[in-house]
Parts: structure tokens; sequence; C-alpha cells
């Protein structure tokens, strides 16, 4: 019994310990995909945003849409920078800091952001793209910007799996306190249980520091001492009750055993008083009233016999 108990509670611990971890760390994980999520939208939006003041920049100072112009904005922006010509695919200048080509499977997004004639962003494979255009007079030319971006889940395994991991770590040992916090009382609770059979009064109370506590374990014992107390009390009206219809039964058959004799005796007076002497009528009476004593006492035990017997119902609970 007690090894089984001692296995339920275990089982009890672990399963708040698991459960518990496994929703700081479902949670962990999703606040950080979330958060890994929006800082790659922000980036891109940052890239975008970057495109379209290097094309007022260019604007305004006038410069050639050229490979060393390229060159030299992706060595200062710390990206690919080319510019898209009308309905070519290809680059005038630029690729990664500057050097090289677009990558080939970026060519269709880049024709696809520049058909809009407006700032806009995408994220292709694992780089993020923007292309803004330039006014007129030179419509239909467009500023690339190409930035390398890691996926979301190598973002949030890099920059999350710590931290997730240490808020689980700290979530498993908050749930095992917790979960001791409730098993340990309810341990003491279930190993005071066998007390509420005890018949000899040798009870035990519950520890006070379990019976005194203020949230629902301590209203638990309060009520199970409670309990214990109240089939003590039935149990003492119930060995009662049991002596008095003893005492009753007992009474019962006295009396029967009584009650003949006497009338025997009363009989063979009464045969007896037709043939003594007068001298001797006075001895005659004298049995009378003893049998009729005796006949008293015993109907005085019938009385107590038959109100003995009616606490078996249940109606001695205030003696």
């Amino acid at each position: 019994m007690d090894g089984h108990k001692l296995t339920a509670t275990r089982s009890l611990s672990r399963h708040l310990a698991l459960s518990f971890s496994a929703f700081v760390l479902l949670g962990s994980l999703a606040v950080a995909g979330w958060m890994a999520w929006w800082h790659r939208q922000q980036a891109l939006d940052d890239l975008e945003q970057l495109a379209k003041t290097n094309v007022a920049f260019v604007t305004e100072l006038r410069l050639p849409k050229s490979r060393e112009l390229a060159m030299r904005l992706a060595h200062i922006l710390d990206c690919g920078v080319g510019f898209h010509f009308g309905g070519s695919s290809g680059s005038s200048g630029g690729g990664q800091r500057g050097a090289g080509d677009w990558p080939p499977e970026l060519a269709g997004v880049i024709e696809r952001l520049a058909a809009r004639r407006e700032p806009a962003a995408a994220r292709e494979g694992g780089y993020a793209v923007a292309v803004a255009p330039f006014a007129a007079p030179d419509a239909g030319v467009s500023l690339i910007l190409v930035r390398q971006s890691g996926g979301l889940l190598p973002g949030i395994a890099g920059g999350a799996a710590a931290p997730a991991l240490a808020i689980t770590l700290t979530g498993a040992i908050l749930a095992i306190l917790i979960g001791r916090r409730i098993i340990r009382p309810l341990e003491a609770v279930a190993g005071w249980l066998p007390n509420l059979d005890s018949e000899d009064g040798s009870a035990k109370p519950l520890p006070a520091r379990i019976s005194s506590r203020p949230d629902e374990i301590g209203a638990l014992a309060r009520a199970l001492e409670q309990t214990g107390e109240h089939l003590r009390r039935e149990r003492e009206r119930r060995q009662r009750s049991e002596r008095l219809a003893t005492l009753g039964r007992i009474a019962t058959s006295l009396a029967h055993e009584i009650k003949n004799p006497a009338a025997a005796i009363a009989l063979h007076a009464d045969i007896l008083a037709a043939r003594v002497s007068p001298e001797d009528a006075e001895s005659i009476e004298l049995i009378h009233e003893e049998v009729d004593r005796i006949t008293d006492l015993v109907n005085q035990w019938l009385f107590v016999a038959r109100a003995a017997r009616l606490p078996r119902r249940g109606t001695i609970s205030g003696s």
C-alpha cells in the first residue's frame, strides 16, 4: 500500500513537472517564433526603406547608374546593390558587396517587384530583396538591394533555444516545488485516513501545519477531522444501543424464567391455603405477597426491556 501510494505521488509530481515544462517550452518557442518572424519582417521593411532612401540620394546627386556606383553603395550599405533597366532581367553592376551577378533564383522575384513601379520588398529563399524605382527622367530604372536572410527556424534555434531551455528548466523547477507543496500535505492526509477506523479512541489529530492551512487542502483536512469525530460519536451511540438491546434481551429471558416459577408458587400456595390451619394462613398470605412482589419486579424488567429496544431505531441520540 505504501509503495503504491509513493508511486502514485511520484507519478503526480512527474506529471505536473512534465505538463508545466511542456507548456512553458511550447509557449517560449511560440513567442520566439513570433519575435523571429517580426524581426525578419521588420528587416524586410527596413531594406525597402533603405532602397527608397538611396534612390532619393542617387537622384539628388545625379549619379550614373553604373556598376562602379553599385559596388560603392554595396560597400557602404553592406548588401548587394544593382540596377534593373527596363525589361531586362540582368543588372548593370553589383552583386554581393558590389561583385558578381544576382543569384539565378532571384531573377524572377526582381522582375516581379520591378514591374510594380513602386517600392516593394520580398523574400526569396535565403535572400531579402528590395526594389525602388527611379522617377523621370530615369523612369524604368530601379535600384535593387539584396541581403542574405536566415530562415525562421534557424533564427529560433540560434537566438531563442538557450532562453527557451532556461525558461523551461525554471518552469520545471517551479512545477516540482508546487507539486511538492501539494503532494506532501496530501500524503500526510492519506497517512492519517486509517484513524477514521479507530475504535479505541486512539485516533491522532492531523498536524496543525495542515489543518490550519487557509486553502482547499486545509479545508479538506478539517472536514476529514470532523468526519472522524462524527464517526466516533456514531460508533459510541451504536455501542450503547447494542448494550441496551442486549440488556433488554437478558431482562426478557430472566422475566420468562422467573414468572413461571412464581406462578407455580402462587398456584401451590392457593392449593395449600384450603388445607392449612388458621394459624398457618398468615404464612400463605406472606407467600402470596412475596410472589406479587416478584411479579411486579419482573414487569418492571419487561418495561425496561421494551424501552431498551427502541434505541435500535435511533431514538436515543440525546442520551
